[in-house]
């Protein structure tokens, strides 16, 4: 028997299969239109001289053009996310590969991705210590090991205060202090742990635990700040009786000295002027003359020669009336 022929296929069933064909090429020419609108949205903060790059001053424009603050945590969450190496550099092939795999062509589409990211890290602690772990070699100068100081302090105040109140002292003492000059990997990624682990009234401290000596050095700070704390507490308490009764009176004189000061500074200039204009009528007709004379030939402090005596003198002489006066007022 010969062979049976196919039958031919119906125009009706033939309509998904152009359908899905059709479908396919829409997607292409999606996926072509959306890579094209990534390779010139790159361009737009490109380097003028290495096309292949956008360099500090481009990744800058481009977060403001996104309405994103650059002391905010996304900008280092961008960086993470798309693996760059260098903090302020975004590369032709982070970009496209990022972007494409969010399924990102609009700055629209990236402020929404962007709202995510931020959620992700801030709900997930895996996340955040990756995140936080990446920043140490992502922000470092290439070539060194550590991390200025002022650069440390300025991300801890991103990544870590809102989270842990502990690391807003641990800056503090860092910054008056000034107990080193650049802070390293192991002092970086331990600060996260110590923030996990001892709270802000350092309660749970363990000083035999094997934590950087930088963290024992806060910690002995933190205790002498509360040793302080209290001595001043004390003294207070015991001074209040004395400046409740001789507050008064001390106040009194101190304004009659700061009034006689002040009166003394104000009015030197003019005497100065007043002095010249007697002691040299021919030569200074007006007070323009000898003013212009002594900005020109002499300076400013001229004004002010052989004021030592006056506030010694005027001072004393104010405090002594106004307190007498504060005296019989009442009566």
């Amino acid at each position: 028997m010969p062979p049976k022929r196919k039958a031919a296929l119906s125009e009706s069933s033939l309509l998904p299969r152009k359908a899905k064909i059709q479908k396919k090429k829409q997607s292409v020419a999606q996926q072509k239109s959306d890579s094209d609108k990534r390779l010139k949205w790159f361009q737009k903060y490109a380097d003028k001289d290495n096309s292949n790059i956008i360099p500090p001053d481009g990744c800058q424009k481009l977060f403001v053009d996104l309405g994103i603050s650059l002391e905010s945590a996304i900008p280092i969450i961008v960086g993470w996310k798309m693996g760059a190496s260098k903090m302020g550099y975004i590369t032709k092939e982070e970009w496209i590969k990022t972007l494409e795999a969010a399924s990102v062509a609009t700055p629209t589409d990236f402020k929404a991705v962007l709202h995510d990211w931020e959620m992700q890290v801030s709900q997930d602690s895996i996340q955040f210590k990756q995140l936080y772990l990446f920043t140490f070699n992502y922000v470092k100068s290439t070539g060194q090991k550590s991390m200025e100081v002022e650069m440390a302090i300025a991300l801890w105040h991103i990544l870590l205060e809102h989270k842990y109140p502990i690391a807003k002292s641990f800056t503090q003492f860092i910054q008056e202090k000034k107990p080193v000059k650049v802070i390293n990997k192991d002092q970086w990624s331990s600060l996260l742990d110590f923030c996990k682990a001892v709270p802000e009234d350092l309660q749970n401290y363990d000083s035999t635990s094997s934590w950087p000596v930088l963290f024992d050095d806060y910690v002995e700070w933190r205790q002498q700040q509360s040793i302080n704390f209290y001595n001043y507490t004390g003294l207070n308490q015991t001074a209040k009786p004395i400046i409740k009764t001789y507050g008064i009176r001390a106040t009194n004189l101190g304004s009659g000295i700061t009034a006689g000061m002040a009166v003394t500074y104000i009015t030197q200039p003019f005497g100065t002027l007043n002095t010249r204009m007697q002691l040299n009528p021919m030569i200074y007709k007006n007070p323009i003359q000898p003013t212009k004379k002594a900005f020109m030939e002499e300076g400013l402090m001229d004004f002010f020669d052989e004021i030592s005596f006056k506030l010694i003198r005027k001072p004393l002489n104010s405090a002594i009336s106004w307190k007498f006066y504060e005296e019989i007022a009442p009566y």
